[in-house]
Parts: C-alpha cells; structure tokens; sequence
C-alpha cells in the first residue's frame, strides 16, 4: 500500500495531513489500479463505495440523478430542434421539437416528485424540501405551456 500526505498548514508548527490516501486495488484483485482513500474521524481509510453505502435510500437517489441526466439531454435536444425550426429546417429532427419538449418536461415533472419525496424519506430540512416544492411547482407550470 502505498499513501500519500500532504501537510496544509506551512506557516505555523503544527502540521495538518490531509485526509486523502491512495492504495493499489492489486490488494482486492485488480492490479494496476489506484483508489482514493477517505479517513473517517477515527483515522480509519474507507473507500468510496464504502462512504456511498451510506447514503440514505441510496437507489432512490440514483434513480433521481439519471432521471436528470435524461430531462436535461431531452431539453437540449428540444432547443437544438426549436433552434432548426426556426433557421428554416424542414427535416424529422425538427418535426420532434414538441415531442423533445414534452419528454424533457415530464422527466423533469417525475424528477422533482421523486425529490420531494425522497427529501421526506430523510428528513430534509425545511429549505431543501421548500425549494424542492417550488421547483416541482416550476415544473408544473413548464408543462402547461402551449405547444408551439
């Protein structure tokens, strides 16, 4: 195993390390690979995965990233099509701007329900979960507009 330390503080005597620590995976059967290390408190090296094994409802929370992975790819594709509406395009891509539109506003719309949601599951605060709602709110009225 191999680590790695840096001290932070250089202006007074006393030295800080840092709390990253590199080790080789060849200790787990993958040679060849370095993994960043985080120390706990208790100085003991825990890795990533091991640190996101904690987080609370942790599929939930990955469902809701890639829900918005996908509403932001559809968006984009909503306003690069809009964009070739409007320069003059007449092709299938520019046919699908609304579909785009209504795509990316429904994942946006189950995003943000699935936020709320999971911001209950944990016990968000106050303000998480009241930007959560006005966002949901946001959503509702993104997919109210007309249809162009």
């Amino acid at each position: 195993k191999a680590s790695t330390s840096s001290w932070s503080n250089k202006e007074e005597d006393t030295a800080v390390p840092t709390t990253t620590k590199q080790i080789s995976l060849s200790d787990e059967g993958v040679p060849g690979i370095a993994l960043d290390m985080e120390l706990g408190l208790t100085g003991e090296a825990r890795s990533w995965k091991q640190i996101a094994k904690e987080v609370p409802f942790q599929a939930q929370q990955v469902l809701l990233s890639w829900v918005f992975i996908f509403a932001s790819i559809t968006l984009f594709l909503d306003f690069i099509s809009l964009q070739s509406l409007v320069a003059g395009g007449t092709s299938y891509f520019v046919m699908l701007c609304n579909w785009f539109g209504v795509v990316s506003c429904m994942a946006w719309f189950l995003g943000f329900a699935v936020l709320i949601c999971w911001l209950f599951r944990i016990g968000g605060t106050k303000g998480s979960v009241l930007g959560a709602v006005l966002k949901f709110i946001a959503s509702v009225l993104f997919n109210l507009q007309p249809a162009s």
